[in-house]
């Protein structure tokens, strides 16, 4: 009797040493996440020399005026107005002299009267695509143009990466072509990327002028930033040389937010970097070319993910979004992370102190809305550049606001008993199920997903550290929510093992996956 008593004891003290090196592992780790998040915003706000753009002009600019954030072409009603368009075309102006435009509806036929008035050129572009009635409108609305405003359209282009969609055949493109030159003294072109025009070179027969589009960050194999000039310049010289007729550089261009491809990061320095860089390369080769683009265009997240919305150099009210001279700095300031930091981090220790906690898991929880507060600012910032509706931030809002509600019950948990273990575990098993969807949605169609990094780790240490026994069908299910997590985190990092973003997803999927069958384990044990 004695000896199951001096057993039990002994296992007591155990388990209490155990539970405080646990509450102390998430002290340091809560802390040093937060701190680590704090050091890196601060030497984001830091100035970086870059080469200066020569003479603060650009040459053409791709000009789109749906840039409001509920403006889009892709809606019957999208129509825009004469004045948009005039206060786009002022703005622009103090840096440009040219516009290309890639359809002539919707508004868009007003800009050649637009840009006439304001001594603007254009590239008129007729938008192609597979319905052959909408085409032919196209064209005769783009020659009528052209006639109209022979000395502001600089050129005609027929068509805009229609061999790409696969929507039209070469030797269509090359008859509209051939119909278009007779009846318009403009010189008259056709525009896709380099690779679509290596595989019809003979399409380069038909155009005054090879309108070629290199994007570094788009290419299969995602170009870094450090070569993405050298790249353009090398694609450049390869099909100058392969159609011997001159040659217009119709879209290059770096985003600003988004998804990392590979080592190619988008941000705003990245942006700033190679627009000076290739506006520099520009003016030492003498090269022709149409930089993309103008203004944001948030209405292409739909199609492109959120670095579709955001290749513009220009805000909506027409400042540039970065100096073409001087110093650039990745962040404009450190934004809300510290304060909304410290309050959920009060909130998180007050809770559990209340609860009658001890102080050094009163400091562990503290610690722990101290990373939550600072990572929920973070994924604030990247909610308002992706989520696209009110759907997005109903779903996404409600799987955000998993992660502080299973904190506050972890912090509360002495004081509600069986019942809210019962609503933690439910709580547990949610942020498994959502983590293992966003897995499996990467593992398969990678493109244009963003990674969920802030989204997912909101609790995804504490849940490592101080997850709870499960038990029961919510066992089973996290487990296998676990398994799902992992192997999908692993089968995204094989293709993108030098991406720096892939890497941190599939370390935060063995995250949560061992969060979660340490849950099960420790219920087996208990």
């Amino acid at each position: 009797m004695f000896g199951k008593a001096r057993q039990n004891l002994d296992s007591g003290r155990i388990a209490r040493v155990l539970a405080n090196h646990r509450w102390r592992a998430l002290l340091w780790l809560q802390s040093g996440l937060a701190l680590a998040l704090a050091a890196w915003l601060v030497g984001q706000c830091r100035p970086v020399s870059l080469v200066d753009a020569p003479g603060e002009r650009i040459q053409c600019l791709s000009y789109s005026p749906f840039h409001g954030p509920d403006s889009s072409p892709l809606t019957a009603s999208g129509a825009i107005g004469v004045e948009q368009i005039r206060a786009d075309l002022t703005a622009i102006a103090r840096f440009s002299t040219c516009v290309r435009i890639y359809s002539v509806d919707q508004g868009l036929e007003a800009v050649p009267e637009v840009a006439e008035a304001l001594g603007m050129k254009v590239i008129l572009g007729a938008w192609i695509g597979r319905d052959s009635a909408a085409n032919k409108i196209q064209l005769e609305r783009a020659v009528a143009l052209a006639q109209r405003h022979p000395a502001t359209v600089r050129a005609l282009l027929v068509g805009n990466e229609v061999l790409l969609r696969r929507e039209q055949s070469a030797a269509d493109i090359r008859q509209m072509i051939d119909q278009t030159r007779r009846r318009v003294s403009v010189p008259v072109s056709y525009a896709d990327v380099w690779e679509v025009w290596l595989r019809h070179a003979d399409l380069a027969d038909a155009v005054d002028f090879v309108t070629v589009h290199i994007l570094p960050f788009w290419e299969d194999r995602p170009v870094p930033l450090e070569h993405a000039v050298e790249h353009v310049a090398a694609v450049h010289d390869r099909l100058a040389d392969a159609f011997g007729k001159p040659l217009l550089i119709g879209e290059s261009g770096w985003p600003r937010a988004g998804r990392q491809r590979g080592r190619s990061a988008p941000g705003r320095l990245e942006q700033a970097r190679f627009v000076r860089e290739f506006l520099a390369a520009a003016s030492r080769e003498q090269w022709q070319y149409n930089l993309i683009e103008a203004f944001d265009q948030p209405w292409k997240r739909r199609l492109e993910g959120t670095v579709g919305g955001f290749w513009g150099i220009f805000t909506g009210d027409g400042r540039l979004q970065f100096p073409l001279t001087g110093p650039v700095a990745p962040r404009a300031g450190i934004g809300a992370a510290p304060a909304l930091g410290a309050a959920v981090a009060a909130l998180l220790g007050v809770l559990a102190r209340v609860s009658g906690r001890p102080w050094p898991q009163v400091a562990a929880f503290a610690a722990s809305g101290m990373w939550l507060g600072m990572a929920a600012a973070m994924l604030l910032e990247h909610a308002r550049l992706a989520w696209r509706d009110t759907t997005e931030w109903l779903v996404l809002g409600t799987v955000a606001a998993l992660a502080p509600c299973w904190l506050g019950l972890r912090a509360l948990a002495p004081r509600l008993g069986v019942r809210g273990g019962r609503v933690r575990q439910s709580l547990h098993l949610a942020i498994s199920y959502c983590a293992a969807v966003a897995a499996l949605w990467l593992a398969a169609d990678p493109r244009y997903r963003d990674f969920p990094l802030w989204l997912h780790g909101l609790a995804a240490p504490a849940l490592l550290v101080i997850g709870e026994p499960v038990d029961g069908w919510r066992r089973g299910g996290i487990r296998i929510c676990a398994v799902v997590t992992a192997l999908a985190g692993l089968v995204r990092l094989l293709p993108e093992s030098i991406n720096p973003e892939a890497v941190g997803w599939s370390l935060l999927c063995l995250v949560l996956a061992a969060g979660g069958w340490a849950a099960g384990q420790q219920q087996q044990r208990q």
